[in-house]
């Protein structure tokens, strides 16, 4: 393993966190591991990731991060990929950035069947939409999670018009889709007294789980979002709401978690 100076700088969640000191011993248990693919240490916090983005830090910092490679040293030239003996995986280093990513993943010739294919910052990206029963946020999320996908934000263009497409053949009365998207907690309330200042604009003040999404700019109804408050519940979570020949129609909304008709 390579050990440097460096901090995690995606969002991504480690899938393991344990309390081991000195960083050796986090370096160690990750080379035990076989679904560790890199570890930050900080202090006696010893992270565990699977895929991941670093960037260099000084000695300063006290941080650490660790990746699985073949290799005994670090490129200094962009685009050299190392693979790892242990896992299919690759290592990306350009400038001050380390990137980690599945070589399956990256190097995966055609979606599933009935799925469309999208490409997301140099990797293919692969989403279905899926049409069925009532539920809310959370429930879909279960329901991906159970076919080993998650929510997808929408990136691009094409993106939009995939799921259109499946919309309206559905001919639907009305319809609200679930995305993945959900608005920070502490913004709600600001945003529900239409002030929520940059920190919570969109895309700001929204977390995404969706690791390939980027600051886009999504075409929102009037006035939305809005945090709307509704049983004492606010409304949070991104949707996509169809309501052919009305001027709603294919817009982006925030709603509640209570309820979500599909019809």
């Amino acid at each position: 393993m390579v050990v440097v100076w460096g901090k995690v700088s995606t969002s991504t969640s480690s899938y393991n966190t344990k309390t081991l000191a000195p960083y050796t011993a986090c370096v160690a248990a990750c080379y035990s591991d076989a679904k560790c693919l890199f570890i930050q240490h900080s202090g006696t916090t010893c992270d565990f990731y699977s895929y991941v983005e670093a960037t260099v830090v000084s000695s300063s910092s006290g941080e650490r991060v660790a990746f699985k490679t073949n290799s005994t040293s670090c490129s200094d030239s962009p685009d050299r990929l190392y693979t790892s003996t242990i896992n299919n995986y690759k290592i990306q280093h350009v400038g001050d950035t380390w990137q980690l990513f599945s070589a399956t993943e990256e190097e995966l010739k055609s979606c599933p069947t009935n799925w469309y294919e999208s490409a997301r910052k140099g990797r293919k990206w692969c989403i279905r939409f899926f049409s069925g029963d009532a539920i809310n946020h959370t429930q879909a999320i279960a329901k991906c999670a159970a076919m080993g996908a998650s929510l997808t934000a929408i990136e691009r263009t094409e993106e939009s018009t995939y799921i259109n497409v499946q919309v309206y053949a559905l001919e639907p009365l009305s319809s609200l889709i679930h995305l993945d998207g959900i608005m920070n907690e502490n913004c709600a309330p600001l945003v529900n007294k239409g002030n929520p200042g940059s920190a919570c604009t969109f895309p700001n003040g929204w977390t995404f789980t969706d690791k390939y999404f980027s600051d886009v700019t999504y075409i929102w109804f009037d006035y939305q979002p809005d945090a709307h408050l509704t049983n004492g519940v606010y409304q949070r979570c991104m949707m996509k709401w169809y309501w052919p020949g009305n001027r709603h129609d294919g817009l982006y909304d925030d709603y509640e978690q209570v309820f979500v008709v599909i019809s």
